[in-house]
């Protein structure tokens, strides 16, 4: 199972990091890959959604309901950094086409591919893909 690994991984070594992976298969064997798509809403939401936490958090603070280990300016430092972070991480895939094409470069079969939503307002999308040796 590979969930969102590449997230954390240079885009450069995908395909040789999915053939590795693949190596270690049976011959029947599969890979169950799950990744996220970054939408074209995805800045505008993961600000939105930055700034609700921002409000939840200092509304925490102020009743007393959250204590914090470090000090507010401290913390507040570090919180405007996360903040201000890319909301779209530069190896993330933009489109399942993108994700195809990562596969057919690491000599992957695709045996089932499906795109998913998240639920409510959210525009987040994942893609999950069976894969297995070509």
């Amino acid at each position: 199972m590979v969930h969102s690994l590449f997230r954390h991984l240079p885009r450069d070594v995908h395909p040789a990091t999915l053939r590795k992976l693949s190596g270690w298969l049976r011959t029947d064997g599969r890979i169950i890959f799950s990744h996220r798509i970054a939408g074209g809403g995805d800045s505008e939401n993961r600000r939105t959604e930055r700034g609700l936490t921002a409000t939840r958090i200092r509304r925490g603070i102020e009743s007393g309901q959250l204590v914090l280990g470090e000090s507010l300016e401290s913390f507040e430092a570090r919180f405007a950094r996360r903040a201000a972070a890319p909301a779209v991480h530069v190896s993330e895939y933009a489109s399942t086409d993108e994700l195809l094409a990562l596969f057919a470069a690491a000599h992957l079969k695709v045996h089932s591919i499906q795109s998913l939503t998240g639920p409510g307002a959210s525009t987040r999308q994942r893609v999950i893909a069976v894969l297995g040796k070509n």
